[in-house]
């Protein structure tokens, strides 16, 4: 697997510097660790507006985590 880009964080600011960044890189590779015992989903902060927009750059799948329900 090639990744271009590597973004630590999937909050706020991670998941726009990989939506962003995803205009230009083929792979781009969002890694979160939440706090032990505090679950939390990629993309929680972000407002329903935006949601179309992970879409499009084709992040929406980081968002439907089962695991979490």
């Amino acid at each position: 697997m090639n990744i271009d880009l590597i973004v630590i964080g999937a909050g706020p600011a991670g998941l726009s510097a990989a939506l962003y960044c995803a205009r230009w890189c083929n792979s781009v590779v969002v890694v979160e660790t939440g706090a032990r015992g505090n679950l939390r989903r990629a993309g929680e902060h972000i407002p329903p507006a935006g949601l179309s927009e992970v879409a499009q750059v084709g992040l929406d799948k980081l968002l439907a985590d089962e695991r979490l329900g």
